[in-house]
């Protein structure tokens, strides 16, 4: 495998990779309060992630970035300075 042109031997990454995830196991393994902590970390990653209430409208969006860059510009046109951004 090559990346941006420079060859990458992968055999390496996933050997030590593999090993990573052993040693993680037998940690784990070995202490009940962190194997409950990681059962409970798995179930969170598990569920289904619920989506904001309600999200701005695409309308919305382009009429709230119209207005900022309206704004920004009449700053810089007037030589304001507001911030980092200006």
């Amino acid at each position: 495998m090559a990346i941006l042109g420079l060859p990458l031997e992968m055999d390496d990454i996933r050997e030590a990779a593999a090993s990573f995830d052993r040693q993680v196991d037998e940690a784990v393994a070995r202490n009940p309060e962190l194997a409950q902590y990681v059962r409970q970390l798995e179930i969170i990653a598990d569920k289904p992630q619920e989506a904001p209430e309600e999200m701005p409208s695409p309308e919305a969006i382009v009429k709230d970035l119209e207005e900022y860059l309206r704004r920004k510009g009449k700053e810089r046109k007037n030589g304001e300075q507001t911030g980092p951004d200006s």
